[in-house]
Parts: C-alpha cells; structure tokens; sequence
C-alpha cells in the first residue's frame, strides 16, 4: 500500500510542476522549435527531464532515504538527465547521445543493480548469468530513448 501511495504521490508532484518548468522554460528560451524532423509545430519545452528527474528524486527520497543501493541509482539518473538535456540544448550527434547513455547505466551497473532473472507469468524462471550486465544497459538505454520518443508533445512523457 506505500508503494502506490508512493507512485500516487509522485505522480502528483509531476502533475503540478510540469506546467510551472513548462512556463520557465518559456521564459528562459529552452524550448525545442519545430522544423522538418520535428512532430511538434510549436515550440515544446526541453526541460521535460527535470520534471521527470525531480518526481524520482522525491520518490527515493520518501520510499528510500538514500541507501547505499539507491546512490548509484541516483547517479545514473542525473547523469541521463545531462545528457538528455545537453542533447536537447546543442543537439548532439546520435553517437555521442547514445555514448553518454550508455555511461550512465554503466554506473548503475557498476555497483551491481543488474536485471539477473526475468520470471514469466506462465513458464520458467530465465537466468541472465553473464549476460544481466548487457541486457541491464541495453534496457535502460532503451527505455530512455521509448521515453525521448513520446516526448514530441509539451509535457507527455513528464
């Protein structure tokens, strides 16, 4: 029941903060503009990844008041966060993004937080043995980029 009350409560925070960065980042002009590449036709905020970095920091802050598993997390995390926002300030070239992300789940990885096992509804157990520190990068590499991809509309994916 934590939990979700946990998720309930930073899903809120999310809520509230996301128009309020959505107007600084207005004010300030770190806003994506829209040209032939883009989905969006008017100029979208780029600061989406503060607001999704600041609910996570809430969350492990109220569930796990940094543990020692946590800081690593936390470490991946802001330094994803820089490089989303590096990329979305001077837009970096597709290698040096992917490089930088790739850094940043190398230090989750680091310090043992890997995905060993997967267990199926229906069926076995699999065992990731010494392929859970490339299968850890590849998915966190992934999901970063499913949420980059969403967030072609002001506030989407935060």
């Amino acid at each position: 029941m934590y939990t979700l009350l946990l998720i309930a409560f930073t899903m809120i925070v999310s809520l509230i903060i996301t128009p309020i960065i959505i107007v600084i980042s207005k004010k300030l002009d770190l806003v994506d503009r829209p040209n032939f590449r883009k989905v969006h036709t008017k100029p979208i905020s780029v600061m989406g990844g503060t607001v999704i970095l600041f609910s996570f920091l809430i969350g492990i802050w109220l569930g796990h008041p940094i543990e020692r598993e946590v800081k690593p997390l936390i470490l991946g995390a802001i330094t994803m966060y820089m490089v989303g926002l590096i990329d979305d300030i001077y837009d970096l070239r597709p290698y040096l993004k992917l490089a930088g992300q790739i850094v940043a789940a190398l230090i989750v990885t680091f310090y043992g937080i890997t995905i060993d096992f997967i267990s199926l509804p229906i069926g076995p157990t699999i065992h990731f043995g010494i392929f859970s520190i490339p299968i850890t990068v590849i998915w966190i590499v992934a999901i970063t980029n499913a949420i980059n991809l969403i967030d072609g509309l002001d506030g989407l994916a935060s």
